[in-house]
């Protein structure tokens, strides 16, 4: 679980950073690098055929999608 647990902190940190870091780009940035991270753990699911990077990357697909929607939804 801890591999969910990193996966979901690394999430946090870059919604955080990107939200503080830039006004209209940021979302999409934010965007952009949320797509990157979960296709990683899409890949590092079938390198290390592991179930548990499926469940990370759904999560962060899920939590970080939600985010955005969040934000994007604070913004106008």
């Amino acid at each position: 679980m801890s591999i969910v647990a990193y996966n979901l902190l690394g999430l946090a940190a870059y919604t955080i950073l990107f939200r503080l870091l830039a006004d209209e780009g940021g979302i999409v940035l934010d965007a952009l690098v949320l797509a990157g991270h979960l296709l990683v753990c899409f890949i590092m699911s079938l390198v290390k055929r592991s179930w548990i990077w499926v469940l990370s990357g759904v999560l962060v697909l899920v939590i970080g999608f939600s985010t955005c929607v969040m934000l994007v939804g604070g913004i106008g």
